[in-house]
């Protein structure tokens, strides 16, 4: 059965809304994060750090704040920049033992330029002498 134009714009139109969503979820969820002030002076190369505020819009006001406050001739940057909670180091370490589990246990398949093994979490195959190295 082939697929037809019309079949093919909807799916691109499901696919655009999916693609949207996740992009308001995030944008609403990093949101809600502490936030810090970042001040940057291109001239000069320095930066510095105000905070932590307790959301996005508080952080804002204070760079709106100290946006007028610098005055009209300042090349001063200012803005707010999420503060995500701390890396678990632990459930990546056990992420990346299972995952190499996974590709261990792969079936290998056989190509002109080797055996490669199909990394279950990558869109990529690799050579099977090592790992691919990305986690």
């Amino acid at each position: 059965m082939m697929a037809t134009n019309k079949d093919a714009a909807h799916l691109a139109d499901v696919l655009a809304g999916v693609v949207r969503r996740a992009v308001v979820d995030a944008h609403c969820y990093e949101s809600r994060l502490p936030h810090l002030l970042v001040c940057a002076d291109p001239e000069y190369g320095f930066t510095s750090y105000s905070g932590p505020f307790r959301s996005r819009l508080a952080a804002e006001v204070v760079a709106q704040h100290e946006r007028r406050g610098s005055g009209p001739d300042s090349r001063l940057i200012f803005y707010a920049a999420p503060l995500y909670p701390p890396l678990d180091l632990a459930a990546l370490a056990r992420l990346r033992t299972d995952r190499r589990a996974d590709a261990d246990s792969a079936p290998a398949k056989a190509t002109r330029l080797g055996i490669q093994r199909c990394c279950p979490w990558t869109a990529f195959s690799h050579r099977s002498e090592g790992r691919c190295g990305l986690l």
